[in-house]
């Protein structure tokens, strides 16, 4: 069973604000009620080691950085790449050292907690409120880059998704498609949900139906546009256009429709999203949705060290007001949609 604030909370009656100030030696907390949280925390195993309890430790200067599992080197991502980049021209700057981890088990706390933080970064749209939430009651300050949460305070950086996806489904609509399709990431998350919903509204404004067996979800990968591909030609009813919700996936459409005898555009008009290195370079070249992910790392890193320094001359807030910087995206229009080379 996963220990987390909540569950020691409900076991000792007491409201999860008060646990985690306990923990975190912070608000006014009785002696008695802290030395209770305490002792049930330790008998628990629930980590308290970097608890700012312990006053008189060095300023460590390492910065904690979390994404997705499916992110690692063996499954490279654009966008995790190009966020990092931007965090790490930030950092470097003031001389703190990124200490990096990806994982899959959002039911476990991850490692790097253990290290001794002066901050913690989450880069990806694909983590779980709910393990969101857990880690924003770190005694450190803890920002999100491409996701948030309103269940607690949070600082976050993320870009405009819905307004990119309207724009996406936008230019469609304007060169004359009315059945189109959409490949959303999972369901699940923050950064889908707004797709979806920017989606839809281009289509309702345009007074468009919106056909619903031509909405799915996919994993963030070329093989899933490919195998995607594969499923749509079968169609006897099917879209002239779809919009991806990320490169990969457009990338992997691109390709299937072409080995199922399609041509893009002509047969099938298609737009991605993220802007990535490679949808330049294919054939037909890729229509997308530029986010500016090295300016989200630039813009999330240097908020972080704002932070950072209020927590060190004593100046943070116990209480942080919910701070998200929201980043324009832009249309890049290609070859892939029709309307010929842009920039």
């Amino acid at each position: 069973m996963k220990v987390t604030i909540g569950l020691l909370a409900n076991k000792l009656g007491v409201s999860i604000s008060t646990v985690s100030n306990a923990l975190n030696n912070k608000g006014k907390v009785s002696p008695e009620t802290r030395e209770k949280i305490l002792a049930l925390a330790r008998e628990l195993g629930y980590p308290i080691e970097n608890s700012s309890l312990k006053k008189d430790k060095k300023f460590s200067k390492k910065i904690g950085v979390l994404f997705p599992w499916h992110s690692t080197a063996n499954d490279p991502n654009y966008y995790i790449s190009e966020v990092l980049v931007g965090v790490e021209e930030q950092i470097k700057q003031e001389g703190f050292s990124l200490l990096i981890e990806s994982f899959q088990n959002t039911s476990e706390l991850p490692e790097l907690l253990n290290q001794n933080l002066e901050g913690l970064l989450l880069i990806g749209g694909q983590f779980p409120e709910d393990f969101i939430v857990e880690l924003a009651r770190r005694d450190y300050p803890v920002l999100t880059i491409g996701t948030y949460t309103s269940k607690v305070p949070l600082h976050a950086v993320v870009a405009d998704n819905q307004a990119g996806a309207y724009q996406a489904a936008t230019h469609l609509l304007k060169l004359g498609h009315r059945n189109i399709g959409f490949i959303n990431g999972p369901a699940t998350t923050l950064s889908s949900r707004s797709k979806l919903a920017g989606f839809k509204q281009a289509l309702t404004d345009f007074g468009v139906d919106i056909h619903d067996t031509w909405i799915t979800s996919s994993e963030f990968k070329v093989e899933s546009g490919y195998e995607l591909a594969k499923q749509l030609v079968m169609l006897k009813n099917r879209p002239t256009a779809l919009f991806a919700a990320d490169d990969p996936i457009a990338i992997g459409l691109i390709k299937g429709l072409q080995d199922q005898g399609l041509s893009v555009p002509k047969d099938m008009a298609v737009v991605g999203f993220g802007n990535s290195p490679t949808g330049k370079y294919i054939s037909p070249s890729l229509t997308t949705i530029d986010v500016f992910q090295r300016k989200l790392g630039n813009h999330g890193a240097r908020r972080l060290m704002e932070l950072i320094r209020q927590r060190r001359n004593g100046t943070a807030k116990d209480d942080i007001d919910t701070y998200r910087l929201v980043y324009s995206t832009r249309l890049v229009v290609r070859d892939s949609c029709g309307a010929g080379r842009g920039s």
